[in-house]
């Protein structure tokens, strides 16, 4: 480059490098100012304070789901879904994304959820579904009804007692009474001695996630090799004391279920966006083990046999339950051992997609397939208005 007066000057890279950023953040930003066409579809995605671009812990998979939901020409925030002073109303349409604080504050999420559909529906994915989904106990019932807890049939749900302090039949649960814990499991193996009777058990509340509140009970007395213990129970009098505490902190009630050995195998999580699969991550195994560095991509060749099979059969089943439209993004986590698929959770809310964790090329692929159906949702929501 030469100067007026005949001077050789040279732009050192690094600065105009540092330039050309700057230039294309600012491009970003005047793009998300300039008036919006009002036939745009204006899209909230729906997370927590410590998961925000903002917070601790920002969730990278929402920013570039919010980048690709742009570039398609929607106008697209992601919001705090505590936030009072936000107008849902104002969104065409809210897809709950990250909003993985609900252990915290159920009750309040079930409300917020019932207030943004209160004129119409906005909510991805359905509503009702959701609520339905938080409370465990009313969508493992409706699929233990529908597909069995023989754990030995090879595809099966895991077989789950639902207990509060007074019975729910809108939560499936059974009333505790006067019953003791030890008198409980006698009833339980008496019942159904194939998957009760000689196992130890997990107890965790009726909503939760990421195994927060959740304890394994051995009351077989059996060794393992987990190395974590301030969640293992050996004793009947640590168990009944947990129980009880559970029982009265827990709004909706707790579940029981037995301990099925192939955790330690690991967690298969297979993504559907509508009924169609996605992909799949494998999790390390163990009990409550959640690291996220030790989730791998599996490619469906090399998942066990029948998995997907069992999986769609499972998301039809809850498009009857519900309608067509309900089920934009569900992931759904299956234990497997010695040829046994049995469903461990149905993740309808927020579930984590793990987009992290997948090959480059396929995770430009899956992100495109993600924000398109999240883009046709939200399309076919506004659209409902004027039908």
């Amino acid at each position: 480059m030469v100067n007026s007066a005949g001077i050789s000057v040279e732009m050192p890279v690094q600065q105009m490098n540092r330039r050309f950023k700057h230039l294309k953040k600012l491009k970003k930003k005047l793009v998300c100012l300039m008036p919006t066409d009002k036939t745009a579809i204006k899209l909230a995605i729906a997370s927590d304070p410590i998961n925000m671009p903002s917070g601790k812990d920002p969730f990278q998979d929402d920013q570039e789901l919010m980048e690709e939901l742009r570039s398609m020409g929607a106008v697209v925030e992601i919001m705090d879904w505590k936030n009072t002073e936000t107008d849902w109303n104002q969104f065409d349409a809210i897809f709950i994304s990250s909003t993985w604080d609900i252990p915290s504050h159920g009750e309040a999420f079930i409300q917020w959820i019932r207030d943004c559909n209160s004129d119409r529906n906005r909510v991805i994915n359905d509503g009702q579904l959701i609520i339905d989904n938080v409370i465990k106990s009313r969508y493992l019932s409706r699929l233990i009804k529908k597909f069995g807890v023989r754990v030995n049939s090879g595809m099966a749900i895991t077989p789950s007692y639902f207990i509060g302090i007074n019975e729910s039949e809108e939560d499936q649960t059974n009333p505790i009474g006067n019953r003791s814990l030890k008198e409980l499991f006698e009833e339980l193996d008496a019942a159904d001695p194939d998957n009760w009777q000689d196992r130890d058990i997990v107890m965790k509340p009726i909503v939760s996630a990421d195994g927060n509140n959740t304890f394994l009970y051995k009351r077989m007395g059996r060794n393992t090799n987990e190395k974590q213990t301030d969640f293992i129970l050996h004793s009947d009098e640590e168990a009944e004391k947990i129980f009880h505490h559970l029982l009265s902190s827990s709004p909706r009630g707790i579940i029981l279920q037995p301990y099925i050995k192939a955790v330690e195998e690991g967690e298969y999580c297979l993504v559907f966006f509508n009924d169609k699969y996605s992909h799949a991550i494998q999790k390390r195994g163990g009990f409550k083990n959640h690291s996220i560095k030790e989730r791998r991509f599996i490619p469906e060749v090399q998942l066990p046999k029948n998995m997907v099979s069992f999986a769609t059969q499972i998301i039809h089943f809850m498009q009857e339950c519900y309608h067509q439209h309900a089920l934009i993004r569900t992931r759904i986590d299956f234990l497997y051992s010695n040829g046994q698929i049995v469903l461990c959770e149905l993740e309808c809310t927020e579930p984590n997609t793990n987009l992290q964790s997948l090959p480059a090329d396929i995770k430009t692929a899956v992100l495109k397939s993600y924000a398109s159906a999240i883009y046709r949702e939200a399309t076919r929501l506004k659209a409902a208005i004027n039908d």
